[in-house]
């Protein structure tokens, strides 16, 4: 009896060490589990202070970091262990403990409250990523998240870049050949020469054979100036020149036609030390064009239309004839809509910002576009977004000139379609592009989940060095050297029927030696 009490005793021990080591497995597995989880953003992998882990199904990362990716500012109250971010007209609130959040004050449910893991605050990753606006997709087979944001670097647009009426208080300047006559304060003539000094509205009507509206204001002054059937060359310079004011808008007045002409081979810079005006149509800082009227710019001599820190179009038949890059902003260049027409020497739309990595970008929300450039049709410093819009690109001749030309990533001798020194998104939008070099290509990632896309190209239809994703959208590549081509491919939806005269889909970094990986799911058509 006593011996079979010790046994019994000797096995129940060992069953509960037997419980014990395997629920230590367990444990040590999903811990590795949680550390294999990767999140990714508009194609580029995030690491947090804390690993995104997996508890009770569901994906969760810290708040700062997700919330801060994803461009809201995040602020947190010790007392109730409440987390709250915003972003343009969304606030979000999370209290720790809690299964309810508040967006804009509408209760929504969380499958699993914020937690605190490691002295870090956790939430779903879904639920943060959509209540922002985001696309969030998961992969059990890469245990991967991807998310999909075409506005993280997107700037708010202010009610005044809208706003593309003015009153009879606007000061009236009357163009008239060689003579300038003003109704109104703000702004003087000499000659044919008209400078605008204080912020305000100006309606620019008439033509000058030889002049220029001068923009020399404050620094946090904002001009208006209304082109209302205003024709302005000038022989020597640039037709407008903002040397300086917070920021230019150009309006376009309904059923107008305007005209801008700049020197050519006549042109002289203002300040040759900085050299400028380097366009047609130039401000020091920010420039917005609006309006349903119509503007037709010559730039014979550089740029047509130039912004030292950001370019925003938002609307407008605009057409471009320029020596060098078509529109071109340092910092940003975004187009929410509007008809542009843009015939360029060099980039058709081009931003160049190499001092800080935040900037450069270019977003393109909306419009028709049409482009015939010399090189890239669009190139953007970082990166570049797309979430709307008709796109016609030849660059650098389209794919019949790709045997004349020798092509890199240099800005100077490229020739692609879409190209961006950082990451490109693309969400939505119709893309006809015939381009000597690849079609699309980051130097980065690239982030396909939507739209339509008609590509021809002398080299890759899509190309980018680290990774390519495509969950969405309809890509025909008609005529290529690779179809396809990363370092790595992950391909979750979407339709394409590819003509490659190597590789249809080529997960080799460039090189037909190194092969990376190619990861196919469930639900997309593809014809190679």
């Amino acid at each position: 009896m006593a011996i079979h009490k010790k046994f019994s005793k000797i096995a129940g021990l060992a069953l509960m060490l037997a419980l014990f080591v395997l629920s230590f497995a367990n444990y040590a597995a999903a811990v590795g589990e949680e550390e294999n989880v990767r999140v990714i953003l508009n194609g580029a992998e995030l690491t947090f202070d804390v690993p995104a882990q997996i508890i009770n199904g569901r994906t969760m990362v810290p708040m700062r970091g997700i919330f801060e990716a994803l461009g809201a500012q995040i602020g947190w109250d010790d007392a109730t262990n409440t987390v709250t971010a915003a972003k343009g007209d969304t606030k979000i609130t999370l209290a720790i403990g809690d299964s309810v959040a508040y967006k804009n004050g509408a209760a929504m449910a969380l499958d699993v409250p914020a937690l605190i893991v490691d002295s870090r605050s956790l939430a779903p990753l879904r639920f943060v990523g959509e209540a922002l606006g985001a696309q969030v997709e998961w992969s059990e087979e890469t245990r991967t998240v991807r998310i999909v944001s075409s506005d993280t670097t997107a700037p708010a647009v202010a009610e005044e870049d809208l706003d593309s009426s003015w009153d009879s208080a606007a000061t009236k300047i009357n163009l008239n050949q060689s003579s300038v006559s003003i109704d109104g304060a703000g702004a003087t003539a000499a000659g044919s020469v008209v400078t605008i000094t204080e912020a305000g509205t100006y309606v620019v009507s008439g033509s000058l054979l030889d002049g220029q509206i001068a923009v020399a204001a404050t620094k946090d002054d904002l001009v208006r100036i209304v082109l209302n059937s205003a024709d302005i060359t000038n022989g020597k310079g640039a037709p407008i020149d903002a040397s300086k004011c917070g920021k230019l808008i150009l309006i376009l007045a309904a059923g107008t036609q305007n005209n801008l002409t700049d020197g050519g081979t006549g042109f002289a810079y203002r300040d040759e030390a900085e050299q400028e005006p380097n366009a047609a149509v130039f401000a020091k800082n920010d420039l917005t064009i609006n309006g349903t009227g119509a503007l037709t710019v010559n730039a014979g001599f550089n740029n047509g239309i130039g912004a030292k820190d950001n370019l925003l179009v938002v609307s407008g038949a605009i057409a471009v004839n320029a020596a060098n890059h078509g529109l071109r902003g340092n910092d940003s260049v975004t187009v929410l809509g509007g008809d542009l027409n843009i015939r360029s020497g060099n980039d058709g739309i081009q931003t160049n910002n190499e001092e800080d990595a935040d900037k450069g970008w270019i977003a393109i929300a909306g419009g028709a576009i049409t482009i015939v450039s010399g090189h890239d049709g669009i190139q953007a410093d970082t990166n570049l977004r797309v979430s709307g819009g008709e796109f016609h690109v030849t660059a650098g001749g389209g794919v019949s000139e790709a045997q004349t030309i020798t092509s890199s990533d240099s800005t100077s001798d490229s020739y692609k379609g879409m190209k961006a020194t950082g990451d490109v998104v693309i969400t939505e939008g119709r893309f006809a592009i015939d381009s000597a070099d690849d079609a699309v290509h980051a130097n980065g990632s690239i982030y396909i989940s939507g739209g339509e896309f008609a590509l021809s190209t002398g080299d890759d239809g899509v190309h980018a060095d680290k990774e390519l994703n495509v969950d969405g959208g309809n890509i025909a590549v008609t005529k290529s050297y690779e179809g396809l081509e990363a370092a790595n491919i992950n391909i979750s939806g979407g339709i394409a029927n590819i003509v490659a005269s190597d590789d249809g889909i080529n997960a080799a970094g460039g090189s037909d030696g190194n092969y990376g990986r190619r990861t196919f799911w469930r639900g997309q058509l593809f014809g190679v």
